[in-house]
């Protein structure tokens, strides 16, 4: 019986990693996002195409809320440490009943973290599939509207900003 709790133990501990590593994941998407939906504000704004970047916009908060679902995905319910304590202290089973009570308790928090996880994995998916989609589309519009004339000047090239140009 020790041999199983310890095993489960093992297990509920690599569920608990495994959930760590998506919600590092989740925050860098929401970063990321949050850079490429402002670096796509601030072209637009410069550009006569400001209405195509609400796209990589539309993409990166796609992403932020993909993040948002992995994090709000989580529900995992297992009972109160103080209700097994005080349901169990002056009770009236063995120690091998209580043994596999608690194994399995440790086997149902494992499952459910497992399982949470799993819905977590499919959230960080769809955030990171936006963000590249995001990135993607704000070179593109990046390209594209350093290509593209101002409507001041028709025939004029884009010229760096004063900022840049002083050393």
């Amino acid at each position: 019986m020790r041999l199983l709790a310890a095993e489960a133990d093992r297990h509920l501990e690599a569920a608990i990693r495994r959930g760590a590593r998506f919600d590092a994941k989740a925050v860098f998407i929401v970063t990321a996002s949050g850079l490429v939906a402002g670096s796509s504000a601030l072209r637009a704004a410069a550009s006569p195409l400001a209405s195509w970047a609400a796209i990589p916009i539309g993409f990166a908060l796609l992403g932020v809320a993909s993040a948002v679902w992995a994090f709000w995905a989580r529900k995992i319910d297992v009972p109160d440490t103080r209700k097994i304590v005080d349901d169990h202290v002056d009770g009236s089973i063995t120690p091998d009943e209580l043994e596999d009570f608690l194994l399995e308790v440790r086997t149902k928090q494992v499952l459910a973290r497992q399982e949470d996880s799993d819905k977590q994995a499919v959230a960080v998916t769809v955030g990171l599939v936006m963000l590249l989609l995001a990135v993607a589309t704000l070179l593109t519009f990046v390209i594209i509207a350093g290509q593209t004339p101002s409507k001041e000047d028709p025939h004029a090239t884009q010229a760096p900003a004063a900022a840049a140009i002083r050393r």
